[in-house]
């Protein structure tokens, strides 16, 4: 027996419909970063992956010594 609210429309409609207002609210929640914001956080970035190159050369130059010295 069929309920007797159903909607004339198709249910598949109705979600994408639903999916894309959800969507289109959801846009309108971002906050996008200032010019100055980004180029400070590219700049930590960028020395993070500095450090870490520097630890990461480090530690292999520091392997490849020891492993000369034992073979």
């Amino acid at each position: 027996m069929a309920a007797k609210n159903t909607p004339k429309y198709n249910k598949k409609e109705q979600g994408t419909e639903s999916f894309f207002k959800g969507v289109r609210a959801e846009f309108k929640k971002i906050v996008w970063p200032t010019p100055k914001e980004v180029l400070n956080y590219s700049l930590v970035v960028f020395i993070i992956s500095a450090i870490t190159a520097l630890i990461v050369y480090g530690l292999d130059t520091l392997f490849q010594y020891l492993v000369g010295i034992f073979v």
